[in-house]
């Protein structure tokens, strides 16, 4: 169980970071990000914002790996760990934050992703518990 969460957690997060790159690489879908106030291409402060988002999700979807025995970095368990509560936070307020969002779009299309993000982490985090 844990191994299917983790893989479908890493492969969502992994699909946020290439949304991610899309919206830095100047795609129009700014309504679905940061709100929605932006129609169209976001400016160039929100595109930064997007690189960083890209890798603080892939780093998301590593912890889920490393979670789940898939990957091996010795010594970093307790960080791991921690982290897994911070990805589990994280999904939980970015859940709400979505909910309440004024950008329809973005509303429909992230807060059942979130949510979803949400309970899968949550879930690794009880099946790892020592």
């Amino acid at each position: 169980m844990i191994l299917i969460c983790a893989l479908l957690s890493a492969a969502i997060h992994l699909g946020v970071a290439v949304f991610q790159i899309f919206l830095a690489t100047g795609k129009p879908w700014g309504e679905y990000a940061f709100g929605g106030q932006n129609k169209g291409v976001l400016p160039r402060h929100l595109r930064t914002a997007s690189i960083f988002s890209c890798v603080l999700v892939t780093f998301f979807a590593a912890v889920n790996l490393a979670q789940a025995g898939l990957i091996q970095i010795t010594g970093f368990e307790s960080l791991f760990r921690i982290a897994g509560w911070v990805i589990a936070g994280y999904a939980v307020l970015g859940t709400f934050m979505n909910a309440i969002s004024r950008s329809k779009p973005e509303r429909l299309l992230w807060t059942p992703i979130v949510a979803l993000l949400a309970v899968l982490n949550i879930t690794i985090l009880v099946l790892t518990a020592k």
